[in-house]
């Protein structure tokens, strides 16, 4: 595998010793990307390119219609005329200036949890205040430790195998720079539950890499390819993710791990602008996916409000030094995350903010939730008649369903009584009774009850007057 991929080589004998589940073969292809496909060429400058390296599973396709290129194209133009690099009529830019950026990491809010990259050695602290270096010092140009014959690519294309994400990444055309992504997008469009993937979540799947290499994986592998697809990083450390994920995963039961992977690749609700803050502060009260009684999770509320509504965001991260809960050195790997600005910018053509499509559909289903919360509420304040009667409404005149459940009611009262009788009696001395006649305890307990609504007073009164106002 070349160095410019961003990973490093196995081992001297990695291509001559590989040996596959499918027998001895050539190593596989696990970065496939259509490199070498002009179609997805989207700037093009003297010997200069910028590839849009697609992962959706088609090379075939330009990728000049995804909605990135032409916002990517313009920032390019509008950079360099800010610069003065090119005339406001050039309709070419260099995406060389683009990569002289000065680090915009100040632009993110990092994420509060991290994860440990790997276990290093205290001498190593000496390069504490630049990780990278010890970075390379113990993975070369990689961004991950990984096992024997699984780089990271390996991941990505379990993901994309599984049809559960399409990947694009854009990268410089320059030959020295082949395979250092500046920035990528993926969509994911579904989560693959432990239900859905077989009796076990051992069972094994198979693909095929472009040299017909077989590779085999389970569930395992399916959940740490979520993360480790994420962990590439150029030679600049400038590279980013955007990310979204489809609405219709809202629509299924989320897996509990998934609510983990959000912890670090989730933004924080700080990267909203106040028009979908407020927004959001009005769905929590009133969604009911977070209304029920289940345990909470951190980062779900969060995590089901971009799923319902498909907002995108922008993730990269850093490595920094530190130490383990146990006192051990260590890398971190720290995600940050940005709002997508583009959908605060104005539409020039429509005249509104380009997340006003989104800002609409959020308060549309606030609505709907608001108007179901209230007809809960007023079902749960129905009359007992009234429920009564809807469910005799067909069978029986309005008059005989006010017979019927008085009827009823007077029996309810009779076993409420029954009750608080046998209650009373078994918390009295059983050498006592309210008489002194021994025979009490021998007459029926109906003939109590009738004494005791007879006793009532105005009973038949009351339930001729509730009649009274049910028939009105």
């Amino acid at each position: 595998m070349s160095k410019s991929s961003g990973m490093s080589t196995p081992g001297r004998g990695y291509l001559s010793s590989y040996r596959g589940r499918g027998g001895r073969g050539k190593p596989p292809n696990l970065n496939y990307d259509g490199r070498n496909d002009t179609s997805n060429t989207i700037l093009h400058h003297g010997k200069k390119k910028l590839i849009a390296q697609s992962f959706s599973g088609s090379n075939t396709s330009s990728y000049t219609k995804d909605p990135l290129h032409d916002e990517f194209q313009e920032f390019l133009k509008q950079k360099q005329q800010k610069e003065g690099n090119i005339p406001e009529s050039s309709s070419h830019a260099s995406y060389a200036n683009i990569a002289k950026d000065d680090d915009d990491s100040h632009l993110y809010i990092e994420n509060l949890n991290k994860e440990i990259i790997l276990l290093i050695e205290e001498k190593d602290s000496q390069w504490a205040d630049n990780p990278w270096i010890i970075m390379e010092r113990y993975l070369s140009n990689n961004s991950l430790p990984y096992g024997s014959y699984k780089p990271r690519g390996f991941y990505e294309n379990i993901l994309v195998h599984m049809k559960s994400v399409e990947i694009n990444h854009f990268s410089s055309g320059n030959e020295k720079e082949k395979g250092n992504y500046s920035f990528s997008k993926i969509i994911i469009k579904k989560i693959i539950s432990f239900e859905e993937w077989g009796i076990s979540p051992l069972n094994e799947k198979e693909m095929f890499s472009q040299n017909n290499t077989n590779f085999k994986f389970n569930y395992f592998d399916y959940i740490e390819s979520f993360y480790k697809t994420f962990y590439f990083e150029n030679k600049k450390q400038r590279h980013s993710w955007f990310i979204k994920i489809c609405e219709n995963i809202f629509h299924k039961p989320i897996p509990t791990w998934f609510f983990s992977w959000w912890r670090i690749f989730g933004p924080s609700t700080n990267i909203l602008p106040e028009k979908f803050s407020s927004l959001m502060k009005e769905w929590v009260a009133i969604s009911p996916s977070i209304q029920n009684k289940e345990k909470y999770i951190e980062g779900k509320t969060s995590c089901i409000f971009f799923i319902e509504f498909g907002i995108p965001w922008i993730w990269k991260w850093k490595p920094t030094f530190g130490y383990t809960n146990y006192g051990a050195p260590c890398l971190w790997r720290i995600g940050m995350c940005k709002f997508w600005e583009k959908l605060m910018r104005l539409d020039t053509e429509t005249g509104e903010i380009f997340g006003s499509e989104t800002i609409e559909k959020i308060k549309e289903k606030i609505n709907i939730y608001r108007n179901d919360q209230e007809k809960r509420e007023e079902d749960e304040n129905t009359s007992p008649f009234k429920l009564f009667a809807q469910k005799y409404s067909e069978i029986y005149p309005k008059e005989k369903i006010i017979d019927i459940f008085l009827e009823q009611m007077k029996k309810d009262i009779s076993k409420q009584i029954r009750s608080s009788e046998s209650d009373a009696s078994m918390n009295s001395d059983l050498s006592f009774t309210k008489s002194n006649n021994p025979m009490r305890d021998a007459q029926d307990p109906e003939d109590d009850i009738d004494d005791d609504i007879e006793d009532l007073p105005d009973i038949d009164n009351a339930f001729e007057k509730f009649k009274d106002s049910l028939l009105k």
